[in-house]
């Protein structure tokens, strides 16, 4: 199933049936994960207690997905998943046991839109003047009822979140998940200020790459 278009009505029943304006702080999701990994380039296995994973493999802007439950799997809590770097022969195995994967930045438009529920996902605002500069292909990834009139909308007419909400009818919080998971693809420009800076993120460390390293030294 590719559409979440129950995800205003999930909203408005977890806020009591008022919208609520705060935004969603991503670090303590998968997003801050999939950030940090492709910001030191590194190829990484993310897996939940269920054996559920994506392998993201960001020197090939790609990635491959073992996941039943997108949901519940996009939405988990960071210190839920392990993390495991991936050396090359692992990733020529998945690549030729696979083929090609999805393209990375679909991964974070799904940890963007499952995630949000209503809510903008910081740095996003409501008040920025936004323009889509790629339209997410709606055959494979989930979507809003009103997904591609939005898309349409921000293609072509530059503006803010609250005057597209008016001209366009449709609520807030569908506008919030919209945005927050294009923003969070890379698919918009934001044109009344400056790109937010994102701190340096440490490296994942490779633990196997470490205990091979100390039994070589312990072997000495």
């Amino acid at each position: 199933m590719n559409s979440i278009s129950v995800v205003v009505d999930e909203y408005l029943k977890a806020s009591g049936g008022e919208e609520d304006y705060t935004a969603i702080e991503p670090d303590n999701y998968i997003l801050n994960i999939l950030v940090k990994a492709v910001a030191n380039n590194q190829n990484v296995k993310i897996m939940l207690n269920t054996n559920e994973n994506i392998a993201l493999f960001s020197n090939h802007g790609e990635y491959f997905s073992q996941i039943n439950n997108e949901k519940e799997f996009y939405t988990a809590k960071a210190s839920d998943y392990t993390v495991t770097c991936l050396n090359p022969d692992q990733i020529e195995v998945y690549r030729r046991k696979n083929g090609c994967g999805g393209n990375l930045d679909e991964a974070f438009w799904k940890a963007g839109m499952y995630l949000s529920k209503g809510r903008l996902i910081e740095p996003c605002k409501r008040d920025d003047v936004i323009e889509l500069i790629h339209w997410p292909n709606l055959t494979r990834l989930p979507s809003t009822p009103n997904t591609m009139a939005m898309a349409a909308f921000f293609s072509r007419y530059p503006t803010t979140i609250t005057l597209a909400s008016r001209i366009l009818k449709i609520s807030l919080p569908e506008l919030f998940t919209f945005y927050s998971a294009a923003y969070k693809a890379g698919w918009v420009i934001i044109h009344n200020h400056k790109p937010v800076v994102v701190p340096r993120l440490k490296p994942f460390k490779d633990k196997a790459f470490l205990s091979e390293l100390l039994a070589r030294i312990t072997g000495l």
